[in-house]
């Protein structure tokens, strides 16, 4: 570089690059402007449209993970379920859910989306009072379905604030125990640093403890899953009892369900004791059983105090 700038050869370079630079100048002065926003147009719309695949693409694979997951929550259900459904349809002498009229079929099988109309017609719709047990049987397979959506995901935040609870206590433990020591009273710049860090994590471990403590996920974790435990054990008791009832007595005459029938009495008996104990269940689970929204039932009003 030296001997370029020392010679007379330095005009000669001095104009080769302004006319470099003249030349690249001129074509892109030149270069159509149309040409440009064409490009321009093409690849935001490529952009655009590689964007929109992929939300797509994600929103449908969520869609299918969510099916995925109730169809493996229905699975964990239905034994339960079927063995009310079951008895209606021996009593009724149906047998199947496809030979049911199909604004019934989803009561009995909430994965039968089959509308084909109704071949023969059964001996005899089921009583409401039969539907009134399948209907209940239904209001816990569903409640019990949200819920164990609600247990695994609650269980990931209780588990998440837990961790972060605990290496927040432990890095705020360390740091105070280190200014403690002969070395971190020092007047040193990481000293001070160490003893501004030891503040801030007091802080913000207040200030953690203080939001968990407020959203309590631990809490709402453990009620969701008390919840879930107490409506399992009453959707397999009400599956189980169900088989020791006797099928509904109507008049032979008038084809209506006898009054003075204590088969009868005896299925209305054991429909209002499970549903008695499961508006129970509903009232003391409170805010984390979605007891209103997913139940099906009417949340039943607590007894006024005199």
């Amino acid at each position: 570089m030296k001997v370029i700038i020392g010679s007379r050869l330095v005009p000669v370079f001095l104009g080769v690059l302004c006319v470099g630079l003249v030349a690249i100048g001129g074509a892109l002065a030149f270069l159509p402007l149309g040409g440009l926003n064409v490009i321009t147009k093409e690849r935001t719309a490529e952009t655009g449209a590689f964007a929109e695949a992929t939300r797509v693409s994600e929103e449908k694979k969520q869609l299918e993970e969510e099916k995925k997951q109730r169809e493996a929550h229905w699975r964990e259900i239905s034994p339960h379920h079927w063995r009310v459904v079951g008895w209606v349809l021996e009593c009724t002498n149906i047998k199947e859910v496809d030979k049911l009229p199909p604004y019934l079929r989803e009561f009995f099988n909430p994965t039968n989306v089959s509308l084909a109309p109704l071949g023969a017609a059964p001996e005899r719709l089921p009583h409401h009072h039969e539907m009134a047990l399948v209907q209940i049987s239904r209001a816990i397979a569903d409640h019990r379905q949200t819920l164990l959506g609600r247990v695994r995901s609650t269980y990931h935040d209780a588990q998440v604030a837990s961790l972060v609870t605990v290496i927040l206590g432990f890095v705020t433990t360390v740091v105070v125990s280190f200014n403690s020591t002969t070395f971190g009273q020092g007047q040193g710049r990481t000293q001070q640093s160490m003893r501004f860090l030891a503040i801030f994590l007091t802080a913000l471990g207040t200030a953690v403890s203080a939001v968990v403590a407020f959203y309590g996920p631990q809490d709402e974790w453990s009620e969701t899953r008390r919840t879930l435990s107490a409506l399992t054990s009453l959707h397999n008791v009400i599956g189980l009892e169900t088989w020791k009832l006797n099928c509904l007595e109507f008049d032979s005459q008038t084809k209506q369900l006898k009054v003075e029938s204590n088969t009868n009495n005896a299925v209305m008996t054991k429909f209002e004791e499970w549903t008695k104990r499961y508006y129970e269940i509903q009232n003391v689970s409170g805010p984390s059983g979605l007891s209103e929204k997913t139940s099906g039932l009417p949340k039943q009003p607590s007894p006024e105090k005199n």
